[in-house]
């Protein structure tokens, strides 16, 4: 039975480690993205994520909502929209096009409505995630990454010190020769 729970608590241990070090890689390679700024979405094949930095579509979709996006060349009026503006996402309501043009507007009250190329349209949102981004902004922050990769060096040792301790009543192998 006790060869049982040893074998269980090694596995246990091996998934949380590789957890944390999945954990730790992703947090290091979404910062290195977002410092550089080459990157202004994540998109794997023809999905994304991102999160929202400005309350222009208040009500429907707020501050630090994350929200899951699809590339597509079928935009349609009432769809939401992302897009470039010189060097910042923006994320408004398609109006109506007019010719090559795209009218859009944020849909809190006292916004206007803006022309954009209809070239600068990168995804639709298709689904909102509320608050998670206000999460994401916390796990980013240089701190928070610190205390992350510093809890993670710990538990490593510490196991790796449990692991070299003799049981109590019992030998290892050394005393054993």
């Amino acid at each position: 039975m006790n060869e049982k729970n040893d074998k269980i608590a090694r596995i246990f241990k091996s998934i949380i480690m590789v957890s944390i070090v999945l954990i730790i890689g992703s947090i290091i390679l979404s910062l290195l993205l977002t410092i550089s700024k080459k990157v202004k979405l994540s998109m794997i094949g023809s999905y994304g994520l991102t999160t929202v930095k400005t309350g222009s579509m208040d009500p429907t979709i707020t501050v630090s909502d994350l929200i899951i996006i699809k590339k597509t060349n079928d935009y349609k009026p009432n769809d939401i929209i992302v897009y470039h503006d010189n060097q910042s996402l923006v994320i408004h309501r398609l109006i109506r096009y007019e010719g090559s043009l795209v009218v859009t507007k944020g849909d809190y009250i006292y916004n206007t409505e803006e022309k954009i190329d209809s070239s600068l349209i990168e995804a639709e949102v298709i689904f909102v995630i509320p608050y998670i981004g206000a999460l994401i902004k916390i796990i980013k922050s240089p701190y928070v990454i610190t205390i992350i990769v510093g809890g993670a060096m710990i538990l490593l040792s510490i196991s790796f010190l449990k692991e070299k301790k003799p049981k109590e009543g019992g030998t290892n192998e050394e005393e054993k020769r």
